[in-house]
């Protein structure tokens, strides 16, 4: 549900990016749409990301949350740092999709982890 939801707003931001800039910062914001729309089509994610936390956090693994939060800070002011010098705003675009699909990519890990814990458990 939450995947389609997000895939819905992804078609409505889409189309809805230049009006939102124009509305927001006007004329002299609109190379900012480019960077509205590559941040929703990276929505998905982060919507993929709210159910495996909750899914940790039921379980009782909800102590591996802030330790996948602290590495993809970590990793997201080292891409920060290391690149808005060269390559300005689209920097921090790139290091917060790539942070999200960190977590995400860390969540998924770790509730892998358990479900094979639990295989192992019941045979």
């Amino acid at each position: 549900i939450l995947l389609a939801f997000a895939l819905v707003l992804v078609v409505l931001g889409l189309v809805a990016a230049p009006i939102m800039i124009s509305i927001l910062g006007g004329a002299d914001f609109r190379d900012s749409i480019l960077v509205l729309r590559v941040l929703v089509i990276s929505l998905p994610v982060f919507f993929l990301t709210a159910p495996l936390q909750w899914f940790l956090i039921t379980v009782g693994r909800e102590w591996v949350l802030p330790l996948i939060y602290a590495l993809a800070a970590a990793f997201n002011v080292w891409v920060n740092f290391s690149f808005i010098p060269e390559y300005s705003y689209f920097a921090s675009l790139f290091a917060t999709i790539a942070s999200e699909i960190l977590i995400l990519f860390l969540l998924l890990i770790q509730t892998a982890r358990f479900k094979r814990g639990i295989i192992k458990a019941n045979r």
